[in-house]
């Protein structure tokens, strides 16, 4: 079958495709030409930049390695988009629609649709029922709203909803969490300010690493919010200190013959702290703080594991999470 929908020899879409391609004929309306050329207007700016650099550093003789990559890679991107279009994926109550060069190319309705497809670095796969498929970055404000508004449908994620195997920690759609207003998530006194937790996927090494990750806003007051500041430094002191003393504590040690063994345990307990920290701090000083924590987040971004200490507050995201769905901070990645 052909990227625009013609159907194979069998009259049946062929699973596997790049655009996930259906039979059916796509409608008239809507067309996207007026952004696609808004979104070619932005590129070409960003390449004559890059033909500028390029040009520049050669005459100079003062090419820097990693600007250089970026320049040839924007310019790869573009050549690859102008052979192949820019695809645009869109979808609501209406259906699903795949959009290429600015036209509509199908449409399909939401009884199609099957499951989510996590990819790498936030790429997922919308898998329709007779295996077709379509790729589409799940970040940004739009990428987050298609995948948060796919997750709410029943046939997406039907066993996450409600409470996971341990009694204090509850598995919810993020377009489904609602904290409670007006209190506190950790004194419940009343709110004075917003708590901002993250809901992560991945990991880092110190120097190399990622995340995708996911904001989480929360009523809180600013008591509770001094004291995860003040928990946080605290924690972030350890390494530090013994960092400090491995560069500079010569002569320090009680012993002069421990003094060697002395600083390489400073240095283990500083990169392993640290280590630890990046990785895996924020879920337990946020537990310690607020007694609410982000465990993890799904494979497709759209589930969060809660980590809930207050019982009354575990009922309230129950309850809340039988609501509509509703909008949602966008999913993000972080380097390192």
């Amino acid at each position: 079958m052909t990227p625009e929908g013609i159907p194979n020899a069998e009259g049946r879409p062929e699973a596997g495709i790049l655009t996930g391609m259906s039979p059916r004929k796509p409608p008239a309306e809507p067309d996207r030409r007026d952004e696609y050329v808004a979104e070619w207007v932005l590129i070409a700016l960003l390449d004559i930049a890059a033909v500028i650099y390029l040009v520049v550093s050669r005459a100079l003789g003062i090419g820097i390695g990693e600007l250089d990559v970026v320049a040839f890679c924007l310019l790869g991107t573009t050549l690859f988009f102008a052979l192949f279009g820019i695809p645009r994926v869109e979808a609501d109550p209406a259906g699903i629609r795949f959009f290429r060069r600015g036209r509509l190319r199908w449409s399909r309705p939401l009884s199609d649709f099957a499951r989510l497809s996590p990819g790498l670095f936030g790429m997922q796969r919308i898998v329709f029922r007779d295996g077709a498929w379509v790729w589409f970055a799940a970040l940004g404000p739009e990428g987050t709203r298609i995948a948060d508004f796919l997750a709410t449908l029943p046939v997406s994620q039907p066993r996450r909803r409600g409470v996971s195997t341990r009694a204090d920690v509850l598995d919810l759609p993020l377009a489904a969490l609602r904290f409670p207003g007006g209190q506190c998530i950790g004194c419940r006194r009343p709110a004075e300010t917003v708590l901002e937790l993250e809901a992560r996927r991945g990991f880092t090494l110190l120097l190399v690493g990622f995340f995708l990750v996911r904001d989480l806003e929360a009523p809180g007051c600013r008591a509770c919010k001094t004291r995860r500041t003040v928990l946080g430094l605290a924690a972030y002191a350890v390494p530090i200190l013994t960092f400090v003393y491995f560069l500079f504590g010569r002569g320090l040690a009680p012993m002069e013959e421990l003094e060697p063994r002395l600083r390489l345990v400073c240095l283990c307990i500083s990169v392993a702290g640290t280590l630890f920290l990046m990785n895996w701090g924020a879920r337990f000083l946020d537990y310690a703080a607020f007694g609410v924590a982000p465990l993890s987040l799904s494979a497709d971004s759209t589930h969060v594991r809660l980590r809930v200490r207050d019982v009354a507050l575990r009922q309230a995201l129950e309850e809340g999470a039988r609501g509509e769905p509703r909008a949602t901070e966008s999913a993000r990645f972080e380097l390192g």
